[in-house]
């Protein structure tokens, strides 16, 4: 009869299924992340929905059921990428113009 330590401990892994909506936003967000490397890397043309795919760990029935080509990926990573370097003109209003690198590195923390 083996004892206890003789028995391999369970893994404890994720429940198949559905992801939570958190889980969900963040692998969204990776897509976009992955894709846009892919793009600045490859080139559009050069660049595979397979190779997206492939990149985040998605398949391409995923990818296309929240983006209906190429294009409309693009797309979103384009407008992704514009609005994460955005600085409303409020924010430009409160800047410390004395002290750059560390008005530089609050706004950096904050976006």
């Amino acid at each position: 009869m083996p004892n206890v330590e003789q028995h391999a401990v369970k893994k404890i892994r994720p429940r198949a299924g559905r992801p939570t909506r958190e889980r969900a936003q963040q692998r969204h967000q990776e897509l976009l992340d992955q894709a846009l490397e892919q793009f600045l890397q490859k080139g559009y043309v050069m660049t595979t929905m397979d190779a997206i795919a492939a990149s985040v760990g998605m398949t391409k029935p995923t990818i296309y059921a929240l983006y209906q080509d190429k294009d409309a990926l693009f797309a979103a990573t384009v407008r992704r990428a514009v609005e994460r370097w955005i600085v409303p003109a409020e924010a430009l209003d409160t800047l410390d113009r004395d002290d750059l690198e560390g008005t530089l590195t609050r706004w950096r923390a904050s976006a």
